[in-house]
């Protein structure tokens, strides 16, 4: 057993018997990843089945999306995964958005950063990431845009930006995403098309701590208005380490329903 191997100091030996068995006999995965997941969360051995899966098994992907879900830890999972990035070795993104949201559920968010920044060279956590929604999902990590189906308005994502259409008397939550901005003083700016509700009565930007409280409202004007640009501040404060940000559509009696797109938004410093 690999437990014994590492008393022996021979992990490397253990390592590649479970290599040897999950190459040749598949199904010894049942029985062999949960020791291999549960074993990762001891670094010497975690640096070892680095190495092992650096060499590309055939079980490595089936292993990984097993790991995300079963580790003992989301901080051993998050250094394996970490581990495995820094040597090259490609980690589903599937099993990634685990880990990043395991950790963010763990109060582990300088971790989950971490991470995330390592799969998204340029983010910073000074500001919103993907301004144009171009990689909005309903599956992501909680630090990339999420598309909430709330099953009364309809909302997708193209090469446009963001559009929205909701029956008369529907409205809610439609789009949201994790921020970690460190405490200081931001602008809201971006841009809308097709947006005809008056202001106070269309779409809103929505920012909430953590611990729900509410530190910036910033409306949605129509579209006509500006040329589309909407703009706001708010302050983060020192005791808010996570923000969510929320884009709220208005419920309205019109018998035509609402419809509109959001281009592009982002949250920066103020200038």
């Amino acid at each position: 057993m690999i437990e014994d191997a590492v008393s022996r100091g021979d992990i490397p030996a253990a390592l590649r018997q479970y290599d040897i068995a999950l190459r040749t006999t598949p199904s010894e995965a049942a029985t062999l990843f949960p020791i291999l997941a549960a074993a990762s969360a001891e670094p010497a051995i975690r640096a070892e089945l680095i190495r092992t899966l650096a060499a590309r098994p055939q079980w490595a992907p089936a292993f990984l999306h097993y790991a995300a879900g079963n580790s003992p830890t989301p901080q051993s999972l998050a250094s394996l995964f970490i581990g495995l990035r820094r040597a090259g070795v490609p980690v589903p993104v599937r099993a990634s958005n685990f880990a990043i949201n395991d950790l963010v559920g763990s109060g582990s968010i300088a971790q989950s950063w971490a991470y995330y920044a390592l799969l998204h060279p340029g983010a910073r956590r000074d500001r919103s990431r993907d301004p144009t929604f171009a990689f909005a999902t309903s599956d992501g990590s909680v630090l990339d845009w999420s598309v909430v189906d709330n099953g009364s308005i309809t909302a997708t994502t193209g090469p446009d930006g963001f559009d929205y259409a909701a029956s008369a008397g529907m409205g809610g939550l439609v789009l949201e995403q994790l921020q970690v901005l460190p405490a200081g003083t931001y602008e809201l700016v971006g841009r809308s098309r097709n947006i005809v509700q008056p202001t106070g009565l269309g779409p809103y930007w929505a920012i909430s701590c953590g611990d729900g409280r509410d530190i910036g409202r910033i409306e949605v004007a129509p579209s006509q208005e500006n040329t589309g640009r909407f703009a706001g501040r708010l302050v983060v404060p020192a005791d808010c380490p996570t923000q969510l940000l929320k884009l709220i559509i208005r419920s309205n009696d019109a018998v035509a329903g609402q419809a509109g797109r959001i281009e592009r938004v982002v949250v920066r410093p103020a200038s």
